[in-house]
């Protein structure tokens, strides 16, 4: 079982609301330590992240450590649930993708396992009259043991998976934007940035409501040098694919 599989709240509250929402940091924590800093120095009510905390990137349970310490509310993507619950969940994992999965579960260790269980796989909210989602991706609709719709369903009739008035996902790594009668936000990929920059968004909600992305600067080569000091399974792909970082 997926633990917690949502929390539901629906508080339709009358006061304005400024929610941080960013997701797919990847073992990156040098992304992830000056979005929070950023984040901290100013004022939200609530802070989402949206998944795959782990994986990828060289720093995995430090991400995890710095999400927990700060309050973050944390749902999770399918890199957690391959440490929960192992790469059999997901027909399309390969023997390569196999054994980076199970070293970024022996690095992470087991300590983690109870945090994660209680982590949920989508939040709705009822803010101003309107309803908000915010999850890793589309989900299907029969109980599964791997939960998330295949990447294609985006180039596909999006408009009928949204159900709420504003939907925010991630996994694709691709910032977008939908707009129509209902809102479909896709925050991108934190972490696996090629730039010297990151970014979150922010979700206001007054009189009116508005979704804007904010760019902040972080320790790229910092980056650079955990990449270098850790090796592992299929390491230098990972660096150049994901993040463009040559360690040949």
């Amino acid at each position: 079982m997926l633990g917690k599989f949502f929390k539901k709240r629906y508080n339709d509250i009358g006061d304005s609301m400024r929610v941080a929402v960013f997701s797919d940091i990847h073992g990156n924590v040098r992304a992830l330590q000056a979005i929070l800093e950023d984040i901290h120095q100013d004022s939200f009510d609530a802070i989402y992240y949206l998944g795959d905390a782990i994986g990828l990137g060289p720093k995995p349970k430090e991400c995890l450590e710095l999400l927990k310490s700060s309050g973050v509310e944390m749902i999770l993507g399918n890199h957690e649930l391959y440490y929960l619950h192992g790469t059999a969940i997901d027909d399309t994992i390969d023997s390569t993708q196999m054994t980076h999965y199970q070293y970024i579960k022996s690095i992470v260790g087991e300590e983690w396992r109870e945090y994660l269980k209680q982590c949920p796989l989508w939040i709705e909210q009822k803010w101003h009259g309107k309803t908000f989602l915010f999850q890793h991706f589309f989900q299907k609709k029969e109980h599964s043991s791997y939960p998330f719709q295949n990447l294609g369903v985006i180039h596909q009739d999006v408009e009928s998976l949204l159900h709420h008035d504003y939907t925010f996902i991630g996994h694709q790594h691709q910032a977008f934007t939908l707009e129509g009668e209902k809102m479909l936000i896709d925050v991108g990929s934190s972490g696996c940035t090629k730039e010297q920059e990151t970014s979150y968004t922010i979700l206001s909600i007054d009189s009116t409501i508005s979704v804007e992305k904010k760019t902040v600067p972080y320790d790229r080569q910092k980056l650079i040098e955990d990449f270098q000091e850790r090796d592992y399974p299929n390491r230098n792909f990972i660096a150049k694919t994901f993040f463009g970082i040559s360690l040949d």
